[in-house]
């Protein structure tokens, strides 16, 4: 079968689709991802089907159209991702994705191109989660404009097949609102074969603190207070983000750029973050406590619900985050309960257990 992965061009959104495009590929599929083109270096060996513009173009169009910025979810993101992408990347998406083929679309919760190509085309389509679940406001605005776009076109929506969800029970919590159509899958942190990472040399043993900030999210100013605090605190830190002149002097601090999570994580015994869904669900995934400061869009919801589980301090300063790695790694429990997660996690369906689900529905549609 020939299988389209559809997503909004930002990393985090894209990203967590990986797993199950390589899962796609592994059994035999033809597998391409459909987002803008200035992601093609981030997403080999995938083939990428570029359409549209990158999210920077999307996002300045929103201002322009609204008159103003904002931050944060609401109306002016609702516009964005279900309003002005979808204007300025449908019909060059429907050119590439009927020249391609697709038996099933698969595309990320914020992405209404992929949906709009699927009711344009005839393709079955499934959704996969990249979030814990949306403000009810957001939804709605969400719903409301991604209906004006297919009146506007005059198209007819359909029914997806199912909601691919990689946040485990554990992390919604009781009486949450889920999906009738939900299925659960493993989260499995991003990585890349060709990827290359050499465990740093510490002049001293001692417990490893990765510090990251994710794809999206970037502050050099918190990164740089995170990796002061946590380096007097007497850690050797591990960070994600590119070398700091003034950080990187220090004797346990080590650099490594960009890593997938899948081969850094492993080594780290706590992790530092702003709270972005990809690094919070890996890192529950393979075993380890957090520190988070959030700082926008899905963060603060992340961060309560690792905090409610346990595995996590939430901190409102970065310069707390040494202090907070020391209370964190000084108790027994927080470790405990994202082991506990991990264990949860593992006995989800794996990736490519769900894309055979998916297969399987589109083929009986």
């Amino acid at each position: 079968m020939r299988i389209l992965f559809s997503a909004v061009p930002v990393a985090g959104h894209v990203l967590p689709l990986t797993p199950m495009a390589a899962a796609a590929a592994a059994d035999g599929h033809e597998v391409v991802i459909l987002t803008s083109g200035d992601l093609k270096g981030l997403l080999a060996p995938f083939e990428v089907l570029a359409a549209g513009p990158s999210m920077e173009v999307n996002a300045a169009e929103t201002v322009k159209r609204l008159g103003r910025r904002w931050a944060g979810v609401g109306p002016e993101a609702a516009e964005m991702f279900a309003g002005t992408r979808v204007d300025l990347t449908f019909d060059e998406a429907c050119m590439r994705a009927d020249e391609f083929g697709p038996g099933l679309i698969v595309c990320d919760a914020l992405d209404y191109v992929g949906p709009a190509v699927a009711a344009r085309l005839k393709v079955p389509w499934a959704v996969h989660g990249i979030a814990g679940g949306m403000p009810p406001q957001f939804a709605q605005a969400l719903d409301e404009r991604w209906a004006s776009q297919l009146a506007q076109r005059g198209l007819t929506g359909t029914r997806r097949l199912a909601y691919v969800d990689p946040y485990p029970d554990l992390l919604h919590g009781d009486g949450a609102p889920l999906a009738q159509d939900r299925v659960p899958v493993r989260i499995t942190p991003y990585d890349r074969a060709d990827a290359v990472y050499e465990s740093p040399v510490f002049d001293r043993p001692g417990l490893r603190v990765l510090i990251t900030l994710g794809t999206t999210f970037q502050d050099r100013d918190m990164e740089r207070e995170f990796v002061r605090s946590v380096a007097k605190a007497g850690f050797n830190v591990l960070v994600t983000g590119s070398a700091d002149d003034e950080t990187a002097q220090a004797p346990n601090v080590r650099h490594v750029g960009f890593v997938p999570l899948a081969r850094i994580l492993p080594e780290a015994d706590l992790v530092v973050s702003a709270g972005g869904t990809g690094t919070v669900l890996s890192t529950l995934a393979s075993g380890s406590p957090m520190v988070i400061r959030p700082v926008a869009a899905d963060h603060p919801i992340n961060a309560a619900r690792a905090e409610k589980l346990g595995a996590a301090r939430v901190i409102t300063d970065p310069a707390d985050a040494g202090a907070a790695a020391q209370e964190v790694l000084g108790n027994p429990a927080f470790r405990q309960a994202a082991q506990a997660v991990r264990e949860h996690n593992q006995a989800l369906p794996s990736p490519a257990e769900v894309l055979r689900t998916l297969v399987a529905l589109s083929e009986a549609r």
